[in-house]
């Protein structure tokens, strides 16, 4: 048997050149990023509906419990009761939805001793009449995000807020 010969490497630059060109481009790259944002782009659009729908409920009674709700010139001050049970209020979440304004409680399952929240009502974003137009969120949903056969919403139910 003949001895075993070493492996010969090709480096002619032929050999090189086929090799690279199995690389893919700078320009393919772009191409392919770009196609991938515009997939991205156009499916997130399905999962963030342009629709809102309103469904105004009565105020449910929630633990911990909201004992008072009140406006000090552009603030607004909330009282809650921290019950000691599983959940705590660590805050709550003002946002704009088409001119109103909705606020969530933001929930922990740690000890939360605060009693009391200030939400600041007077920056740019809020409407100079927020206490007209100010909401409990009571329930947030999207209508079915990846089927592509129903029309896509954002259903939002909602109680006022009453203020003395």
């Amino acid at each position: 048997m003949p001895p075993d010969k070493p492996l010969e490497t090709n480096t002619d630059s032929a050999s090189l050149r086929r090799h690279r060109s199995a690389l893919p481009s700078a320009k393919d790259m772009m191409a392919r990023v770009l196609l991938l944002a515009f997939v991205v782009l156009a499916f997130s659009g399905c999962l963030a509906p342009s629709k809102v729908r309103f469904v105004d409920v009565p105020a449910r009674a929630r633990k911990p419990t909201v004992t008072a709700v009140k406006a000090m010139g552009d603030e607004l001050h909330i009282t809650v009761g921290q019950d000691g049970g599983v959940v705590f209020i660590a805050g709550f979440k003002a946002q704009v939805i088409q001119g109103d304004v909705y606020l969530s409680a933001v929930s922990i399952s740690s000890v939360v001793h605060a009693t009391e929240f200030i939400v600041d009502l007077s920056g740019p974003k809020f409407p100079r009449d927020w206490r007209q137009r100010i909401y409990w969120i009571q329930g947030d949903s999207i209508s079915s995000p990846i089927n592509p056969m129903v029309e896509h919403f954002r259903e939002v139910e909602r109680s006022k807020i009453v203020l003395p």
